[in-house]
């Protein structure tokens, strides 16, 4: 091998980045994320969020409260495996898909996420979120849209816009949380 040959082989193993800093990238956006969070979707429906880190500072769980779905939460998991940034999805469509970051853009402030594979439905063409992306503009605000896909192609979708919920403030889980979640803090 030669000198130059010997420093770009260098420069490349020793440069920074890569899928799995990427990964890490878009997780640690995530982890920014514990706090309550409030908005709406692109027809007014609000929804609120509570994200918490668990698992060690493993996991990010995602408590989910929409107008769409008065009643129930969902639960969204955000982990780190194997170097991929993977989220799964406790859905009130009784299914969990897992979708894997498969572009994550500017150190992890522009994140889509497609299906990777799911329990609860027993091939792909059963409804399930199949898609979503998150677009982090600031530290006190995201978007994100989540994607419907069921019979071999995507049927909706959902935007959301949400803002952190300043500390001091009430966290009003109530608008949209059953009573018996919020005396017991059980989903």
């Amino acid at each position: 091998m030669n000198a130059i040959g010997l420093v770009i082989g260098t420069l490349l193993i020793a440069s920074p980045g890569g899928p799995k800093d990427d990964a890490q990238a878009g997780f640690e956006k995530f982890e920014a994320m514990v706090g309550e969070w409030e908005g709406a979707n692109q027809n007014g429906l609000k929804i609120r969020h509570k994200y918490t880190l668990i698992g060690n500072g493993s996991v990010v769980m995602e408590e989910s409260w929409f107008d769409a779905h008065k009643g129930d939460m969902m639960v969204t998991m955000y982990s780190l495996h194997e170097g991929k940034l993977i989220l799964t999805h406790y859905c009130v469509a009784k299914n969990q898909p897992r979708l894997v970051a498969s572009k994550i853009q500017d150190k992890g402030a522009k994140l889509e996420f497609t299906f990777m594979d799911a329990t609860g439905i027993p091939n792909r063409e059963v409804g399930h979120m199949d898609r979503a992306t998150y677009e982090f503009i600031s530290p006190d605000r995201y978007k994100t849209r989540w994607t419907w896909y069921q019979k071999g192609k995507e049927q909706w979708m959902e935007e959301f816009d949400l803002k952190r919920i300043k500390a001091g403030s009430a966290f009003e889980a109530s608008a949209v949380a059953p009573k018996c979640c919020l005396a017991t803090g059980k989903g």
